[in-house]
């Protein structure tokens, strides 16, 4: 009895250290705090260290090069009257994500272009649904 106590005492502890060190190893990569912004800009400038360090540079705007592309985006959408409430504009790595629904295919498809022609956007991934 009392091995067998010892043994699930043993299991849950080994399976807690588990779970602490998955979550660590899979959660999103942080951010430096604002006290690190110089190891920040010499990685930046080197062109070296993983892409969420190389990326975190922000501009004379305050924003970062992802929060400036879709700023940028939602703004030339509202210039051009293709502004949707109804579509969300997420940029990451580059990367512009278009979600949410659209009644007008062909506002759909207007929005997805506007996106396309952003400097710095590298891709866009269109998940707007139309709605028929």
């Amino acid at each position: 009895m009392l091995r067998s106590a010892r043994d699930g005492f043993v299991g849950i502890v080994i399976g807690v250290a588990g779970g602490i060190v998955a979550g660590i190893l899979l959660s999103p990569k942080r951010r430096a705090s604002s006290d690190e912004p110089a190891v920040a800009e010499e990685v930046a400038a080197a062109g070296a260290g993983p892409s969420w360090m190389r990326n975190r540079g922000r501009d004379a705007s305050g924003l970062m090069p992802d929060e400036k592309i879709t700023d940028q985006v939602r703004t030339e959408l509202e210039r051009q009257g293709k502004a949707s409430p109804r579509v969300d504009v997420t940029t990451v790595d580059g990367v512009v994500y278009l979600r949410g629904r659209e009644p007008d295919a062909v506002r759909a498809d207007g929005i997805v272009a506007v996106a396309h022609d952003i400097p710095g956007v590298t891709d866009v991934i269109d998940e707007i649904k139309r709605e028929a």
